[in-house]
């Protein structure tokens, strides 16, 4: 079940179309799952910057489990009359970060497994960005984050806990999928902090060679010669400190044995310790 709670509009916030990344999430907003943990507070205050410089709205969505504590001692409607909904209270705080900041937003809040009420909330709605955080740990492949990841028809983003989002240097990638809407989120995005762009590439891509700069935007070209090769760059490129953000294209999940397998956007993940942002094409 999903409730829609309060919305707070910022007037004064530009028309989406002209922020420099417009292009980014032009088909809608962004959704924010938050929940009381410092990654998912991280990555919420990270995406109202990113609204605040891209000019897109934002939604937050906290989830609470369907059942809590003991039914023959309470109920969900004496929890929150006592105040002491969890769920309530971090989209309160949630609330009051984006109004001290000037900034819009619309909150809901779910009940059930997180991962599939965030997956319900993209069905239709019109979002076309999902942002999640992340600890520092070594990420589980059947985590929120892995899921939404591998499941969601809109792009998504993984922010890790206590990295800010800066666009210094973006390196992106593909396997078997087209390059163009990668490269084009990474050089929107390292326009921002006047950033550099490299891009990750098979050799046997034709027409990609001659790429140097996209709009503004210096792009390095580096060709590796099969998918594992590639795989094997960008989680290297994930380890690094330099790296601001890893922008990865993956294909929606589709069937059963594609929903479990273990696509290369999730092992990218699992590894990372810088961003992830995730082009579904």
């Amino acid at each position: 079940m999903i409730d829609p709670l309060r919305d707070i509009s910022n007037p004064q916030s530009a028309p989406l179309a002209e922020s420099p990344g417009a292009a980014l999430v032009a088909m809608g907003k962004a959704l924010v799952a938050i929940k009381d943990s410092n990654p998912a507070l991280h990555a919420f205050t990270q995406t109202m910057e990113m609204s605040r410089r891209l000019g897109f709205p934002v939604a937050a969505v906290t989830v609470a489990p369907a059942y809590e504590g003991d039914l023959g001692l309470s109920t969900a409607g004496s929890s929150r009359a006592a105040g002491n909904d969890p769920s309530r209270v971090v989209l309160d705080e949630a609330l009051d970060i984006a109004m001290s900041e000037g900034l819009g937003l619309e909150t809901f809040r779910a009940t059930g497994l997180a991962h599939l009420a965030v997956l319900q909330m993209l069905q239709g709605s019109g979002f076309g960005l999902v942002v999640l955080g992340r600890d520092r740990r070594w990420t589980s492949p059947l985590n929120t984050a892995a899921h939404v990841v591998r499941q969601s028809p809109v792009d998504v983003l993984v922010i890790p806990e206590e990295r800010p989002m800066r666009f210094r240097h973006i390196v992106c990638g593909a396997i078997g999928l087209p390059v163009g809407p990668v490269l084009d989120t990474a050089a929107h995005l390292a326009s921002l902090d006047n950033g550099r762009v490299t891009l990750l590439t098979l050799a046997n891509e034709s027409g990609i060679q001659e790429i140097g700069v996209s709009g503004s935007t210096p792009v390095k070209v580096q060709t590796v010669n099969s998918p594992r090769a590639l795989n094997r760059e960008l989680r290297e490129a994930a380890r690094q400190l330099s790296t601001d953000l890893i922008v990865f294209a993956e294909a929606p999940a589709r069937g059963i044995w594609n929903a479990l397998g273990l696509p290369w956007a999730v092992r990218l993940l699992m590894r990372s310790h810088c961003a992830l942002w995730v082009v579904k094409i």
